[in-house]
């Protein structure tokens, strides 16, 4: 009994931090899935392997995530980050790269490249800061291929592509 009652309550915790934030997914990503737990938003199942390993490969995943408003708090996104594995032989590359629009602003963008096999990070921080009583819309568009090579997003674990936000009093 007490098992389940843990259970019911841990369901509860996380399905109301579920639905204070909105996610979309678009390209090769439209099966995506994604977890927010307080500050942190991550995202699964974005189907940006590329695993053919010769000629050119690409693949783009949209995420359109909205973070809602706190009445008396503007919204500080201060992390991005995304992770995947180059891996090839020979004369191969792989990029992956990102970009942000924030509340309807291009934010900067960042790409990694990878000539040989090696973990591939895109971290970003100051993403965007909302106005007061504003909501968030953070459209996410990342791109990965490769040429002559493999990258590996999904399939690994370890692999990370999240935000990381806080709500801070308005002055």
């Amino acid at each position: 009994m007490k098992t389940l009652l843990t259970t019911a309550l841990s369901l509860l915790v996380s399905g109301s931090a579920l639905a204070s934030v909105d996610v979309r997914f678009s390209g090769s990503c439209a099966a995506g899935d994604f977890d927010a737990q307080g500050g942190d938003i991550e995202y699964f199942n974005l189907d940006l392997d590329l695993l053919e390993g010769t000629g050119n490969e690409k693949k783009e995943c949209v995420i359109t995530t909205t973070i809602p408003q706190r009445r008396g708090f503007f919204i500080n996104v201060s992390q991005f980050l995304a992770q995947g594995a180059a891996e090839m032989d020979g004369n191969g590359l792989v990029s992956l790269f990102v970009n942000h629009r924030f509340n309807n602003q291009n934010a900067p963008g960042a790409r990694d490249i990878a000539r040989n096999s090696r973990n591939m990070t895109v971290s970003q921080t100051a993403i965007g800061v909302s106005i007061c009583n504003e909501k968030v819309v953070l459209r996410t568009k990342l791109t990965a291929t490769a040429k002559d090579a493999f990258f590996i997003q999904d399939k690994a674990t370890s692999n990370n592509v999240k935000y990381r936000f806080a709500y801070i009093p308005c002055n």
